[in-house]
């Protein structure tokens, strides 16, 4: 014999609650539900790739290159013939012959050399000493330059600076380079 349901009322506390009906999830929820545990990380490394490479085009690529101009290639104002290069031990052992012959920089020569000199409160550029005198025994106009470093006092190094630099008539003031 069937039996008859009786539908039972909850009471609620004096509110009437309406019935929500039921709704399937989307189908695109529904197929993400079911996707398997590679597919969820190989689309996380996806989105992270993605991530990175925006962050690199729009961040770090247009101030990637040390030597490159922040807002395209250098171009020099009209009117001024004097140029000048900076030097360090990076550039390794320079051809001080070939420079003064061959050294040009958008058809006009190499007149100074900013040379590195010292780095923090007890680093001397190796090349220091050689490049100083090389540059002026070339007939190069020259100057010295302190690479700041965060890892010691300013005072300390201004002082590491001064002890280490004999800068003579002729000679460029001091820079500091400070990178950023």
């Amino acid at each position: 014999m069937p039996t008859k349901r009786t539908a039972h009322k909850r009471q609620t506390s004096g509110r009437r609650s309406s019935p929500v009906p039921h709704r399937r999830p989307n189908v695109f929820i529904r197929l993400l539900q079911h996707l398997p545990g590679w597919a969820w990380w190989a689309g996380g490394a996806i989105v992270v790739a993605v991530y990175v490479f925006f962050f690199y085009y729009f961040f770090v690529s247009p101030f990637g290159f040390r030597f490159r101009a922040l807002y395209g290639d250098i171009s020099y104002p009209e009117g001024y013939e004097i140029h000048g290069i900076d030097i360090s031990h990076h550039q390794g052992e320079i051809n001080w012959q070939q420079l003064k012959d061959e050294g040009l920089i958008d058809k006009f020569p190499v007149r100074f050399i900013m040379i590195k000199a010292t780095e923090g409160a007890t680093k001397v550029d190796e090349n220091f000493i050689d490049n100083f005198y090389q540059a002026r025994e070339y007939g190069f106009t020259r100057g010295a330059y302190h690479f700041y470093s965060v890892h010691s006092s300013a005072k300390d190094q201004a002082e590491f600076f001064i002890q280490n630099v004999e800068l003579e008539n002729g000679d460029l003031p001091p820079v500091l380079d400070v990178a950023v």
